[in-house]
Parts: C-alpha cells; sequence; structure tokens
C-alpha cells in the first residue's frame, strides 16, 4: 500500500539536511552579533562577515571583528530554530535582491 500524501511529512527545510554543521553555523551567524565583541559601543559586530581575503574566498573564518564564525552563534543556543530563521532571511534578501547589510521592516522583525 502507498502512503498518501497526507501521511508523508516533508521536511519544511530540507537544505538543512544537505548541510555541514560548518554550513549552519556560517548561516546563523551572518545574523547575530558577536559573542566576544562589547554589544555597548556604537561600533558593535552586528554579525559575522568575512574579512576581506580573495585568496580564501568562501572559507573564511575570521570576521572583519577579528573572531571566527564560531563566536557568533550565542554559544549555539536555539541553533535549530535560528536555523530556519536565517534561511528565510536568506529568502528575504534574495527576494528584495540585496545583500546581508540590507535591513526593512520585514528583516528587523526576524532578526528580533
Amino acid at each position: 500500500m502507498m502512503p498518501t500524501s497526507s501521511s508523508v511529512s516533508m521536511p519544511l527545510f530540507p537544505q538543512l539536511a544537505e548541510m555541514s554543521e560548518e554550513d549552519k553555523l556560517r548561516l546563523v551567524a551572518r545574523y547575530l552579533p558577536c559573542d566576544v565583541c562589547p554589544t555597548s559601543s556604537s561600533s558593535a559586530c552586528r554579525g559575522w562577515r568575512p574579512k576581506s581575503d580573495s585568496s580564501k574566498v568562501g572559507r573564511e573564518k575570521g570576521c572583519r571583528c577579528g573572531h571566527d564564525f564560531e563566536h557568533h552563534v550565542d554559544k549555539g543556543q536555539d541553533l535549530n530554530r535560528r536555523l530556519k530563521v536565517a534561511l528565510r532571511l536568506n529568502e528575504l534578501l534574495e527576494e528584495k535582491g540585496q545583500t546581508e547589510d540590507y535591513e526593512d521592516e520585514d528583516i528587523t522583525s526576524l532578526k528580533k
């Protein structure tokens, strides 16, 4: 007997199953402030951004603030929910044709 479509559950975010743990951390790190940098300063790091080193494009660990992406994931707390939010943020940015530095009401509300 073949399962009906109502009994087969598709994962809501299938791309997460295909991502390495490092890729998941990088995704979340883009949207979280640095765990190490002081948050009270006006120049506080608001999300992981790679240092500009064109020789390592795509695999950089160091952020412009001097810390690596592992220091931008709030010590891994609530990681599954944050992964889903980060994927949605990526979708919104793509739909709007914007980069990670873009902010609007939708993006700001998801980052809360």
